[in-house]
């Protein structure tokens, strides 16, 4: 399995690229909010908890689906 962390627990290469994807998927949302007069404290926040919690169901379908895949391969 690919690693995103070494074993000095920093960011590998494909790690920071994921890094810098997701900064630049974020950076146009946080500016649109922002420059619609949110405020950024609360920006941050909504975004810094929304995408904790879509991390957390997409893991789970992730995970689920791979659960669910094994099982159909073992049962042919």
């Amino acid at each position: 399995m690919e690693k995103l962390f070494d074993e000095l627990g920093k960011f590998t290469e494909e790690g920071t690229k994921l890094v810098m994807e997701s900064e630049q998927t974020l950076t146009p949302i946080f500016k649109k909010y922002v420059e619609k007069g949110y405020n950024v404290r609360e920006v941050s926040h909504v975004i810094g908890f929304g995408l904790f919690n879509v991390e957390n169901m997409v893991c789970l379908k992730h995970i689920i689906e791979s659960l669910k895949k094994k099982q159909n391969e073992q049962t042919k």
